[in-house]
């Protein structure tokens, strides 16, 4: 099997990582790359890129691994719409929310979906993983169907799931004085 890689740069802040980027204002241009052990394919026609075959994402802000991985684009490869990874998805990435919030998001899954225009990743069967919030010390554990995690947001929706969010203890009140 030959390695076959291709750098692309797109409008893609994953992570999802989306893989999953930091959120500026505006979606900001970064330089993506996709390896794969199988096959890649760009149908300029279909404005659609294919790879297949231990597939390998990345960009500054993270990693998604995949069997098979289509991003869809419009106008050319520099406008990524869509990215969606299909088989032993695994993703590592680091996402900011509006309000400057920083969350880092270990995940696996059998299918991950991640809508640029949106900046909504939904992963769906077998989602495993975790979402770090480092900022207030919190992590959620993901263990269910079918997770949406708005990238912009502190929001995060799971359908047939079981859900353990981590925080530190509070130091018990102080006792109030008798008199």
């Amino acid at each position: 099997m030959r390695l076959r890689k291709i750098a692309l740069v797109g409008a893609l802040c994953l992570a999802a990582g989306a893989a999953l980027g930091a959120a500026p204002p505006a979606p900001k241009m970064q330089q993506i790359q996709i390896a794969a052990k199988g096959w890649v394919e760009i149908n300029d026609e279909k404005k659609v890129a294919t790879a297949q075959g231990d597939v390998v994402l990345t960009t500054a802000d993270g990693t998604i691994h995949s069997d098979k991985m289509e991003l869809a684009y419009e106008g050319n490869l520099q406008n990524v719409v869509t990215l969606t990874a299909t088989g032993h998805v695994a993703i590592k990435a680091k996402a900011t929310t509006k309000q400057g919030e920083e969350r880092r998001i270990d995940a696996k899954s059998d299918v991950a979906t991640f809508n640029q225009k949106e900046r909504i990743l939904t992963l769906t069967g077998h989602v495993t993983g975790q979402i770090v919030v480092p900022a207030r010390k919190q992590t959620i554990d993901l263990a269910s169907q079918t997770a949406q995690i708005w990238l912009d947001e502190n929001r995060v929706r799971l359908e047939v799931a079981t859900i353990t969010v981590t925080q530190p203890e509070q130091a018990p009140p102080a006792a109030k004085p008798q008199g």
